[in-house]
């Protein structure tokens, strides 16, 4: 994937981005609150590396006037007993970036991508109940939180009973992209899908997985 907004270039792992990840995944503050593995030393750091070349839902987030890699963003396609195009999506963002704006920008490029391209019927994410930061960037990209988690059979983790778990439909995000068109990625058009086979949204999802999201 690689999408540019005003400020971020989101684009697939080089190698140069080794110390920039490491500030990131060595960072309790980050890794914690996304229950992500915080590496520990270089040399793990660099086995770490190898996995994210291999996965491909993971995007770079870069800053447009440093070239610095500040975060990192996931996107998944949720396989379910529904024929929907269903996604979920993950992120970390360093600690001295936070407060400025960067994961809003990120996420909402992210979300219009998914709608807009590649007919996601509905975009899904969890974070810790404890993260407000993270709730704040769900909600102001359009994002509604799912209060009745019943409906939502998760078997990723054995617990998920402190986490917040958010989701955004093509309807709901049809009337946000139409209400807030400077809000996304400018490139799409509201309403206007590229690939539109499937049409609206047809009603409610079920969700297996979701990662928690810093």
């Amino acid at each position: 994937m690689y999408l540019t907004t005003d400020r971020l270039i989101l684009r697939p792992i080089e190698p140069n981005d080794f110390q920039d990840l490491y500030d990131i995944f060595s960072d309790k503050e980050v890794t914690g609150p996304a229950q992500s593995h915080c590496v520990e030393s270089l040399d793990e750091m660099s086995d770490y590396m190898y996995c994210l070349y291999r996965d491909y839902s993971q995007s770079m987030i870069e800053l447009k006037s440093t070239g610095q890699v500040i975060g990192v963003i996931q996107r998944r396609m949720i396989y379910t007993l529904s024929d929907n195009n269903d996604y979920v999506i993950g992120y970390m963002l360093r600690r001295d970036m936070h407060g400025k704006g960067y994961m809003t920008e990120a996420v909402k490029a992210v979300v219009t991508d998914l709608f807009e391209r590649r007919d996601a019927e509905s975009v899904a994410l969890a974070t810790s109940v404890y993260n407000r930061k993270s709730q704040r960037v769900a909600e102001k990209c359009g994002f509604s939180r799912i209060n009745d988690i019943r409906d939502y059979p998760y078997w990723f983790y054995e617990d998920d009973s402190n986490d917040c778990h958010y989701k955004l439909t093509y309807d709901d995000y049809s009337f946000w992209h139409f209400a807030n068109p400077r809000l996304d990625d400018k490139a799409y058009a509201p309403h206007t899908r590229i690939h539109n086979s499937k049409g609206m949204h047809k009603g409610e999802d079920t969700f297996y997985a979701l990662p928690r999201v810093a």
